[in-house]
């Protein structure tokens, strides 16, 4: 079994430019569905792309997080979802992010400093969104790679919530090693895979591997490259691929996963 933690669906990925937009049409779950199969993955956790201005109004993310919960529940088999907001909405962010997790069911949210611009530091905005995880008990994501979205940033808010689990998304990008320090400062960072660009053989020996999930990042980088790298990692037992490609996600999710 395969359960990719980290795709993007929605209505906003219609309004990408051909310079910026997806590498595969996402744009209907017909679509999503028949991705996910052609790459041999069973569970998807599917969350709003960044929104990127222009006709189509959703900065934050309303018209997403609905779409995804429609998603969900017409395919509850396939599909997790995750909500999004913008903290920098202050209330209002709180407000649809408890429509996610109470109304709409969704099993945790993502939140990216880069794109909507604040810190995982300001606790102004961001530990009311965290406290919300930790009364619905779902795990976030944090996109992580630069400024203001640098992994070490997560450590502070990794300690405050020390019992909580929170998932760094691309685990850094480029900045793998920066991501190793901060996971081995806070136990409850868990390692996203897609998007990074080093064999991290030992990165997953130095930590162990029950701190990282699959992801794909799907729409904007292709499910099979992103498995055949965890593939090609070598020093990586069949138990531990096992453990990164489904086992971690199933324990997080509380998933009764079948034996291959």
């Amino acid at each position: 079994m395969i359960i990719d933690t980290h795709v993007h669906f929605g209505p906003a990925l219609q309004h990408f430019s051909d310079d910026i937009g997806p590498l595969i049409r996402l744009h209907k779950v017909d679509d999503l569905l028949r991705t996910m199969d052609d790459a041999g993955i069973e569970i998807s956790v599917i969350c709003p792309p960044r929104w990127i201005g222009g006709e189509f109004f959703d900065p934050n993310y309303e018209q997403a997080n609905e779409a995804i919960a429609g998603a969900c529940k017409a395919h509850p088999d396939r599909l997790i979802g995750f909500g999004r907001v913008n903290p920098n909405w202050g209330a209002k962010a709180v407000k649809e992010l408890r429509r996610c997790l109470g109304e709409y069911e969704l099993k945790g949210f993502k939140l990216d400093p880069e794109w909507d611009s604040f810190f995982a530091t300001n606790k102004g905005l961001v530990h009311p969104l965290m406290d919300l995880a930790v009364e619905y008990k779902v795990p976030v994501m944090f996109y992580s790679g630069y400024y203001p979205a640098e992994p070490a940033l997560l450590i502070h808010l990794a300690r405050a919530y020390s019992s909580h689990p929170i998932i760094m998304g691309h685990m850094g990008g480029r900045l793998t090693s920066d991501a190793v320090i901060a996971a081995q400062k806070a136990p409850n960072l868990i390692l996203e895979t897609s998007g990074n660009l080093y064999s991290f053989s030992g990165v997953i020996k130095g930590l162990g591997a029950e701190r990282f999930i699959f992801g794909s990042g799907c729409p904007f980088e292709f499910p099979k490259v992103q498995l055949e790298k965890l593939r090609r990692t070598p020093h990586v037992s069949a138990v531990e691929r096992i453990q990164i490609l489904s086992g971690n996600a199933a324990a997080l999710f509380g998933l009764k996963i079948r034996p291959s």
